[in-house]
């Protein structure tokens, strides 16, 4: 087959043309276009670069917060611990203190009730005591029982306070004749009489004129009055002392 440079010519100018067309009107195109989007995918690239710096300092400046505010619901979280117990210690602290005085109270008022409870059982009791002595008593007084009395009432005559005694010789010393008024429940004998006579005598000092009476209400003893001193010992002086010994003490 031989060659024919007239169509190898013809050809290649063809070619050439073709070249030339594609690249005049499709190659420069699409080079445009590929720059064109090659530029838009850069400065997309740069903002979503630019965005995701953000985002990078977002996320670390809210990692940032959030360990700071950790560390605040932290800090907050022990400073309310502290307030709570300090606030219970205080609570706990004025309970106590209520609690004390209220035990206080109620040992005192327990002590009161305790010590009144005492006090009407003793005082019933003293009562009970009085009303079966005065019973027994009054049963038992008789002329015998008043002449142990008057004995016991001349004996004790004699162990007077020398103060006492010496009072009364000075306030008899202007009188004349000091006198004294002698109950007993029961008729005294002659040397009953001339007993307390002169052993009122011999305590101020002077004769005494004795006026002698009965008071069966005595029940048994005597009742004497010697100017302003009054010298008793009978059965019904001595009970009614007996059952108020507790008004006395108050």
């Amino acid at each position: 087959m031989e060659l024919n440079w007239s169509t190898f010519v013809f050809e290649m100018i063809n070619f050439l043309v073709l070249v030339w067309l594609l690249k005049r009107l499709l190659y420069a195109p699409v080079l445009n276009a590929i720059a064109t989007r090659k530029k838009a995918i850069e400065q997309t690239l740069t903002e979503a670069e630019k965005v995701r710096a953000e985002a990078q300092q977002l996320q670390k400046k809210y990692e940032d917060r959030l360990r700071d505010w950790e560390k605040e619901k932290e800090a907050q979280v022990a400073q309310f611990q502290r307030d709570l117990e300090e606030q219970r210690a205080h609570a706990m602290t004025v309970l106590e203190n209520d609690l004390t005085k209220e035990r206080e109270k109620q040992k005192a008022l327990d002590e009161k009730l305790l010590a009144e409870l005492v006090r009407k059982q003793d005082e019933e009791a003293l009562n009970l005591a009085g009303r079966f002595s005065s019973r027994l008593l009054t049963r038992l007084a008789g002329p015998e029982v008043e002449g142990r009395i008057v004995d016991v009432f001349l004996n004790e005559i004699k162990t007077l306070p020398e103060e006492r005694v010496w009072e009364l010789k000075n306030g008899f010393r202007n009188h004349t004749q000091p006198s004294a008024e002698i109950k007993t429940a029961f008729a005294l004998t002659d040397g009953e009489k001339q007993a307390l006579s002169e052993s009122l005598a011999s305590l101020i000092g002077r004769p005494v004129s004795c006026q002698f009476s009965e008071d069966p209400k005595l029940l048994a003893g005597l009742h004497v009055a010697l100017g302003p001193l009054v010298l008793q010992a009978n059965v019904r002086d001595e009970l009614a002392l007996f059952l108020h010994t507790d008004t006395y003490e108050q």
